[in-house]
């Protein structure tokens, strides 16, 4: 067995630092990656709750305007 020399043992400890630092770093670039599309998901959805209630509400008050022509047309499916 040949010995192991000094360059060949801070080569070995230098790659494996290196591994080492290169798994943290892609761990911590894909945490903020997940949590930046979560933020971006639940913005989403807020917008999209959001809407629906506007759309809703007015659709509300569409309904008791006093003197709407119920046969204004409508969506296919949809109740006048």
């Amino acid at each position: 067995m040949r010995p192991h020399t000094l360059r060949f043992k801070v080569g070995v400890w230098l790659a494996a630092s290196l591994t080492v630092a290169m798994v943290v770093f892609a761990l911590l670039v894909v945490r903020y990656q997940r949590d930046q599309l979560l933020a971006a998901a639940l913005e989403h959805v807020n917008q999209l709750s959001d809407v629906i209630t506007k759309s809703t509400r007015l659709k509300w008050a569409l309904r008791r305007i006093p003197g709407r022509d119920s046969a204004q047309p409508t969506h296919e499916g949809e109740p006048s």
